[in-house]
């Protein structure tokens, strides 16, 4: 066995160690930190099982122990704070002053859904969804939304598409209260199943798992304050929606596999579903470790780099293609959450920025009260997302997904303002 090999297997069983160490301290593995250390742990595994096929070395021959070490540390302290909060300490969503607007707004985004919903659904049935349309789906340059949807139904969408975290977050608020709207509890489901199928349809896995991920946080924090015999329906619906997510990743995996066979003869599947669980710790270790020039705020931070008119790039192809070869460096590829930052901070910069980063955990995931408020929980949900979909890459990077989540945390912001400064007593 190669000694690049060995350090790769010692480093799956220190995340395996140390994995069993949390259940044991918790006593538990209904933690969220728990969860997200186990994602980890098993990228870290996934890791050795890649690398033991014959030709892997070849391409990644310099990995080393310092590289595991130092992304083991850094995940450990991001990680820390979510094993730490105790949700049964949690009493509730503190909604005072704004519930008429939560409901309003569940309201809308019940009304809104119905027309893509159903196109979506008519567009399924009139379509064969194996071969090749979830690879075409996903390489085409162009808007999903424009094959997918008519003009009105693109409009429609529009909100929930731009909104999807927020309409998440009011699918599980409504689920919460006691006396709610059979009417508009149907309308959320079926707005979140729009945003789900329009994922899947789009043939991104990614944006599947990013939505799955949320579910499980606002479902974890949510799930205390549901009536009981909800609360164990939706736990029930919550199997099987999973299940029936990890069949819909694998159809688009397996079509998108038969289309890149084409263009890679030698390439086979178990090698391919490999490469995606565990090449992030390897590309680390053996390419980003090493670099010897950063993207300077163009990876992770390109959304205030654009506000300072400090970003030079007309589109998110242009910046992969001219600072990819700048640097030396594949810009699109999994290295792990710490990685990318990595790509525009450097080694020392890394390190300070995990340790404010750690500090902001700290403080957002400290329960006053009892109660969290909305722009608390909201934030805490993107943090949960971060480290959720961290052991592959840092799923915020992209300017685009970056413009994507202003407008929501604008519309939360102005919530907790609210909150804090009624216009009336309600």
């Amino acid at each position: 066995m190669l000694k690049e090999h060995i350090f790769l297997c010692i480093n799956a069983i220190l995340y395996i160690i140390t994995l069993i160490s949390f259940i044991r301290y918790k006593k538990t593995v209904r933690n969220m930190g728990v969860f997200l250390f186990a994602l980890y742990t098993m990228s870290a595994i996934g890791s050795v099982w890649y690398y033991s096929y014959p030709k892997v070395p070849l391409y990644y021959p310099q990995i080393t122990a310092a590289p595991l070490i130092y992304l083991y540390l850094c995940i450990v302290v991001c990680v820390a704070p979510f094993l730490q909060t105790n949700l049964n300490q949690i009493s509730g969503l503190d909604d005072s002053n704004i519930r008429k607007y939560l409901n309003g707004a569940s309201i809308f985004f019940s009304i809104i859904c119905i027309v893509p919903f159903f196109e979506l659904i008519l567009k399924m049935s009139s379509i064969n969804l194996g071969g090749t349309f979830f690879s075409q789906m996903y390489d085409s340059g162009e808007d999903n939304a424009v094959f997918l949807f008519s003009s009105v139904g693109k409009k429609f969408f529009s909100p929930l598409r731009h909104l999807a975290d927020f309409v998440v977050l009011l699918f599980f608020y409504q689920l919460s209260k006691v006396n709610v709207r059979k009417g508009v509890l149907l309308g959320m489901f079926l707005a979140v199943l729009t945003i789900v199928l329009f994922k899947l349809m789009s043939g991104s896995r990614g944006g599947i798992f990013g939505v799955f991920f949320l579910v499980v946080f606002y479902f974890s924090f949510f799930k205390n304050f549901m009536p009981e015999k909800r609360r164990k329906i939706i736990s029930k619906c919550f199997l099987i929606g999973s299940i029936s997510l990890f069949l819909g990743v694998g159809i688009i995996s397996i079509s998108r596999f038969n289309d890149s066979v084409s263009r890679k003869k030698e390439q086979s599947i178990d090698l391919w579903i490999s490469q995606y669980a565990g090449e992030s710790y390897i590309r680390f270790a053996n390419t980003i470790w090493f670099m010897d020039e950063s993207a300077e705020g163009n990876q992770n931070f390109a959304i205030i780099k654009d506000a300072l008119g400090m970003y030079n790039f007309k589109s998110y192809n242009q910046y992969l293609y001219q600072e990819g070869n700048r640097i030396k460096v594949a810009l699109n590829v999994f290295y792990t959450f710490v990685g990318d930052f990595y790509i525009d901070l450097g080694r020392y910069g890394t390190v300070i920025f995990i340790l404010l980063l750690l500090l902001f955990e700290l403080k957002i995931t400290k329960i006053s009260k009892g109660r969290m408020n909305i722009l608390q929980l909201y934030v805490l949900g993107i943090l949960f997302s971060l480290l959720s979909y961290g052991f592959c890459a840092n799923v915020y990077r992209g300017i685009y997904v970056q413009k994507n989540i202003v407008l929501p945390l604008i519309l939360v912001f102005i919530l907790f303002v609210l909150q804090k400064h009624p216009l009336r007593k309600q």
